[in-house]
């Protein structure tokens, strides 16, 4: 999601900046099991698409007998992959969970207002494009004309406009920022890039069939309370259970991670539906754990390879035993 300061600006050495923080909702720091976590919500339309359109033909494929398809986002941020996943299913039926230890996060997804960015200048596109700030990749959604667009391009197009409204007037801008006004207080880091925004709200989330959960995977079972799902995406969290909480995460010793893992997984496996999908971040080093030892638990508790794409790192894994 891209928060932006914009319209509005601000003063920085007698030059007028436009303070945009794309990409991020920003630092959240919530405490679980005793213990202060600082959250790094990050996120945007569309991520890792490959991955949400995978899921949905498998789903199809595997599940035909299934009229509605339970999904379960986890780490969802601000909502923006659970929204993705709505887009990708478009007019498949299916019911989305998601849940995130961030409050705020929860809270400001259950809003519904979200912004697209895109740089305005050349400099600014060639920082993005040399530092790999994918927040920008759903860009197309608001700037792109539709002429110009890739056929899967158009596809998500008109899927987005079917759940969202643009916000055109001022006031409808106010309103926005003062909402996520709030937030600002969290935020770590700032990108001075100038952009121009675009301001959405989303039409009706009763409606698509989603709700945000404030939950923490190890209480798995109080989110699902016993409902199955076919699929279950965790995405680039994992780093949050198996590393240290500090701003210089490494990962945790094998004995310590091993006995998070044995307490997380038998609890995933539970909540899928046999041959239900798993999905975790798509970049191996996203995972900042020990990813061998990762990969030989998520077998010892009932899961196999499902798709390795071209990637020898397997980031989708499908449940094939109970444990």
């Amino acid at each position: 999601m891209q928060i932006t300061f914009s319209p509005y600006q601000i003063q920085n050495n007698n030059n007028r900046k436009t303070v945009n923080f794309s990409g991020y909702l920003g630092n959240e720091s919530v405490k679980v099991m005793g213990e202060y976590v600082r959250l790094r919500h990050e996120t945007a339309f569309l991520r890792e698409l490959e991955t949400l359109e995978y899921i949905k033909q498998y789903l199809l494929e595997n599940f035909p007998e299934i009229p509605v398809k339970n999904i379960l986002i986890g780490a969802c941020s601000t909502g923006e992959e659970a929204l993705s996943m709505k887009m990708v299913m478009n007019k498949v039926p299916s019911r989305i969970t998601a849940f995130d230890l961030g409050k705020k996060a929860i809270n400001r997804a259950k809003k519904g207002y979200y912004s697209i960015s895109e740089p305005r200048y050349e400099d600014d596109k060639k920082y993005v494009e040399d530092w790999g700030l994918s927040a920008y990749n759903d860009k197309f959604l608001a700037f792109k004309n539709p002429k110009d667009m890739t056929q899967k391009e158009k596809t998500y197009y008109k899927a987005f406009n079917k759940i969202f409204k643009e916000i055109n007037t001022e006031d409808g801008k106010n309103k926005f920022l003062n909402r996520i006004r709030v937030f600002f207080k969290s935020f770590g880091e700032f990108h001075m890039i100038d952009v121009r925004t675009k301001y959405f709200k989303l039409k009706d989330l009763r409606k698509l069939n989603c709700e945000y959960i404030e939950g923490d995977i190890r209480n798995l079972d109080e989110i699902t309370k016993g409902r199955k799902y076919q699929a279950f995406t965790f995405r680039n969290a994992f780093y949050h259970l198996i590393t240290t909480n500090d701003d210089y995460r490494t990962p945790l010793g094998e004995h310590h991670t091993r006995k998070i893992l044995a307490e997380i997984l038998p609890k995933i496996n539970k909540s899928l539906d046999m041959k239900g999908l798993f999905a975790i971040g798509k970049k191996e080093d996203e995972q900042i754990c020990d990813v061998l030892l990762l990969t030989k638990m998520l077998k010892e508790y009932g899961f196999k390879e499902a798709k390795h794409f071209d990637n020898p790192y397997c980031y989708i894994w499908k449940k094939v035993k109970e444990c």
